[in-house]
């Protein structure tokens, strides 16, 4: 008959699941500090590419109306930006919904980085005027439509069409296949850290 022989050493296995309980809290530490810290980093990455024409070089030109009409009055110069109320608008929205995380039992919130359905522009926008009629609208409305481009009313009940000049997209694109990737790597080193702490 053979027989097997087990020394069991209380202190150690004590040890042992202090270590894998700090791996857990660690874990899902990081679970919950990467998503705001991505969002937060790429609104200021797609605001920096807004402000610097990162893209322009892509994009359809503009109207020649449009374009003598904005040198005119507008305030700020480059696509995407005419008097500044999209890039304020720009933020980062913990949403509400809250589900368990995927370490133990914490909750996992999701951040939205971008500009909130709701949020109205300062008005002005009318080629009618001179930078000082036109009813406010819907700041993501015509984000939209820069983004993915679409077509819009005009004044006289026609419609025109909006090339697509986009930059949350390829800024996203870029972010998340190149910056991202340094959050993780650094959450893993914690990780690691505390694991040889113990």
């Amino acid at each position: 008959m053979l027989k097997v022989g087990i020394r069991f050493n209380v202190r150690d296995f004590t040890r042992m699941l202090a270590s894998l309980q700090g791996l857990k809290d660690q874990a899902n530490k990081e679970a919950q500090n990467a998503p705001d810290r991505a969002s937060q980093e790429y609104r200021q990455t797609v605001i920096a590419n807004i402000l610097s024409n990162k893209y322009a070089s892509t994009y359809a030109p503009y109207n020649a109306f449009y374009e003598e009409w904005k040198a005119k009055h507008g305030k700020r110069a480059g696509f995407w930006n005419l008097f500044g109320d999209l890039v304020r608008a720009i933020t980062v929205v913990r949403t509400a919904g809250v589900k368990q995380g995927r370490f133990g039992r914490g909750k996992t919130y999701m951040f939205f980085a971008g500009v909130p359905e709701g949020v109205l522009d300062s008005g002005r926008k009318s080629w009618y005027g001179e930078g000082n009629i036109g009813a406010s609208k819907s700041i993501a409305w015509y984000g939209r439509i820069m983004e993915y481009g679409g077509r819009f009313t005009t004044r006289k009940g026609g419609t025109q069409f909006h090339p697509p000049r986009p930059v949350f997209t390829p800024t996203a694109n870029v972010y998340f296949s190149r910056d991202f990737q340094k959050i993780g790597a650094e959450a893993h080193k914690r990780i690691t850290a505390r694991w040889r702490k113990q």
